[in-house]
């Protein structure tokens, strides 16, 4: 993970490099700081959580601008099924609900390009894509299961044993765009109140974290393991440029 930042940082340092810029007047050419907050929302088995996000920009342009930026947010997630009463083996005759639930936090990093579009009025949105790595982490056990939402380390079976934990690092590619809702601005320095929207896939190995299979059933029936976290983020933000 250290050694792809490292690789990030460098791509971003030569393209400030090689793209010609012009006199660093606030609106134009300049150094940004970045920061926001907003939620994430989540495709599949995960919840909405909320995160935060830095990024240091050079604007090389009026309408060009390269950010390395780095987000943090937890994740959450579960998975239920239930049984059927004359198949279940934990109290037989009886339907149960079986669920996991999953938790963690996740650390992204990488680069964003954004480029105005040069349209009239429409020049406050600016549209571009990111590159990146993400690294997960989970807080909870891989044995994690309840029954009718009381954990129970007996009933684990029935979502199968040996489930995964989602953690390690993956990849990540997205398309961004954003709004400038406000901006104030002096002779050196400029500030600017923004909306920030990244759609983001993370492609990952395949990971059991609900578990493996649904018991307890006349067939029982394989869960599906998770093999990406695709997420639309919304942050709002202030920027500080010089």
């Amino acid at each position: 993970m250290r050694k792809g930042k490292l690789v990030l940082l460098a791509v971003a340092f030569a393209l400030v490099a090689v793209v010609p810029v012009s006199a660093p007047a606030a609106d134009k050419a300049g150094l940004g700081l970045e920061w926001g907050v907003g939620p994430n929302l989540v495709a599949g088995n995960f919840n909405m959580q909320y995160g935060s996000g830095f990024a240091l920009s050079w604007k090389l342009a009026d309408s060009f601008a390269v950010s390395v930026f780095s987000n943090t947010a937890p994740w959450k997630g579960s998975f239920s099924y239930t049984s059927e009463a004359a198949n279940d083996g934990y109290t037989p005759g009886t339907k149960h609900k079986y669920s996991v639930d999953r938790n963690g936090d996740m650390q992204v990093s990488g680069i964003r390009i954004l480029h105005n579009v040069p349209l009239p009025i429409l020049d406050i949105i600016s549209l571009g894509i990111e590159l990146g790595t993400v690294d997960f982490s989970d807080n909870t056990s891989p044995s994690a299961c309840k029954v009718d939402g009381i954990v129970n380390g007996a009933a684990v079976p029935a979502l199968g044993l040996g489930t995964d934990t989602l953690s390690g690092p993956a990849g990540l590619i997205g398309v961004s765009g954003k709004v400038s809702i406000f901006k104030a601005e002096t002779k050196t320095v400029s500030t600017d109140i923004s909306v920030l929207a990244d759609l983001t896939i993370i492609n990952i190995p395949e990971k059991d974290i609900w578990g493996t299979r649904k018991a307890y059933l006349a067939t029982p029936k394989a869960i599906d393991g998770v093999t990406s976290y695709n997420y639309l983020s919304v942050l709002v933000g202030i920027g500080l440029w010089f």
